[in-house]
């Protein structure tokens, strides 16, 4: 429950926000746009963020996340997975072509 002095002078604030993932350097970690709070996929601790929301198209790859700051409350939708798609369609292209390579004809 609120203080007194806090219900009238207090503002509670879900902030949200939009981060494209092809617009960032690195290896996918950033901080959070409110706090400052490093955010990596390499954290598997679960005290930094939280996945609330995924969303994927009708073939199942990943479209979009909704992750939220442990810090300060923060909902941030991650965007920007289509250069996965075509970096594994890349990879793919690659393995089928090192197949026939050395297959006798």
């Amino acid at each position: 429950m609120l203080s007194g002095s806090c219900r009238k002078s207090c503002v509670v604030k879900n902030l949200f926000y939009r981060i494209d993932l092809t617009k960032i350097e690195g290896e996918g970690e950033f901080p959070c746009p409110s706090c400052g709070n490093i955010i990596s996929p390499e954290d598997e601790s679960n005290l930094n963020y939280e996945i609330i929301d995924v969303k994927t198209d009708s073939q199942g790859r990943l479209k979009e996340l909704l992750i939220i700051c442990k810090r300060c409350g923060s909902k941030i939708y991650l965007e920007g997975f289509e250069l996965l798609d075509e970096l594994e369609n890349l990879k793919e292209s690659e393995g089928i072509e090192e197949e026939t390579e050395g297959s006798p004809i």
